[in-house]
């Protein structure tokens, strides 16, 4: 696909950044706000808020791998711990065994979500509630995502 630029980080400069093509995210209108590669036709509509450069992805990415380091709250260690042993009680010959590995990716994964808030703490909600939601996709192919739509106010 000649529309995606697959960045090297070579290019930091930003000299010829304007010749390069440049790839566009946008919020999906789903209750997931996930978001989705356009089209360049498809970025000529009125919605431009919603629309996330992938020089603005790099940068977000890169502020939050160097510059956030979370740390677990007593909340979230409990969390995790009480859900450790709710997987640890529920495991079966069918499913995949859940050992310390599975708790030491449980603290990963909310590790990584709360870098992605851009929180310098770890909490039980939100964080350690996606990772318990990954890692029972992962292991019971469970779907019961725990978080909501933040503007659900309406």
């Amino acid at each position: 696909n000649d529309d995606v630029d697959h960045d090297s980080d070579d290019d930091d400069d930003g000299a010829g950044s304007s010749s390069k093509p440049r790839s566009v995210w946008q919020r999906r209108a789903t209750t997931s706000g996930e978001y989705s590669q356009l089209d360049k036709s498809d970025t000529a509509g009125d919605c431009s808020d919603d629309i996330l450069q992938h020089d603005f992805l790099r940068k977000y990415l890169h502020f939050a791998k160097t510059r956030i380091n979370p740390v677990l709250t007593e909340g979230a260690r409990e969390s995790i711990a009480n859900r450790y042993a709710e997987m640890r009680s529920r495991q079966d010959e069918r499913t995949l065994p859940v050992t310390a590995r599975s708790l030491e990716t449980v603290i990963r994964l909310a590790t990584a979500h709360a870098k992605a808030r851009l929180s310098n703490i770890v909490e039980a909600e939100p964080d350690c509630a996606a990772a318990m939601d990954i890692l029972g996709f992962a292991l019971y192919h469970e779907n019961n995502s725990s978080s909501q739509p933040e503007n659900s106010e309406d």
